[in-house]
Parts: C-alpha cells; sequence; structure tokens
C-alpha cells in the first residue's frame, strides 16, 4: 500500500510541473507484454492466450523461462480477425 510520502510526492511532482510549465516525462510504451496483460488487452482469459499461440495464431517471445507477447503480434493478430470478418459474407455470419 502507498503510503502518505507516495501522495505528498505525487501532489508536488503535479504542482511543480505546472508551476515550472514543464512537459510531463515521457514513459515508452512496452514493446513485450505478460501473458496476463496480453489477455486483458485482448479482453480474454490468460488460458485463451496461450491456446493463441500454440495453435500459432499469436507470437511470441521468451526470454529466459518467462513468455512474452510483442505489441506488434497483437495488433497483427486483430488485423487479421478484422480482415476476416469483412471477408466473411454478412448471410454466412447470421446463419452462424
Amino acid at each position: 500500500m502507498q503510503g502518505p510520502k507516495f501522495v505528498r510526492f505525487r501532489v508536488a511532482k503535479r504542482l511543480w510541473v505546472g508551476v515550472l510549465n514543464l512537459p510531463e516525462p515521457h514513459v515508452p510504451e512496452p514493446l513485450l507484454l505478460t501473458v496476463v496483460e496480453a489477455g486483458r488487452l485482448l479482453s480474454v482469459v490468460r488460458t485463451t492466450v496461450y491456446e493463441l499461440i500454440d495453435h500459432g495464431e499469436l507470437q511470441n517471445v521468451h526470454i529466459g523461462r518467462s513468455c512474452r507477447v510483442p505489441i506488434v503480434a497483437i495488433t497483427g493478430y486483430v488485423e487479421r480477425l478484422l480482415a476476416l470478418d469483412r471477408a466473411t459474407p454478412r448471410s454466412y455470419r447470421e446463419s452462424a
């Protein structure tokens, strides 16, 4: 749990950024996500992410023993789903 020191730091930081008109520090977006984080982005559970990886639908990389999913793999997977959805005739989707 974050104590009062952390809250004071955040308030002080916000005040100094406002007073000195400094830009917020840029924090780069992560390139790799854990399986749980990838699942949150795709709105699925961890097991489903592992199944997508096993079926070759979602790429992954290993760093040591940990499994990571690249952001580009997630966006590529979603783009493929969208392309498949556009290619499927409406009558077929409605009957399924």
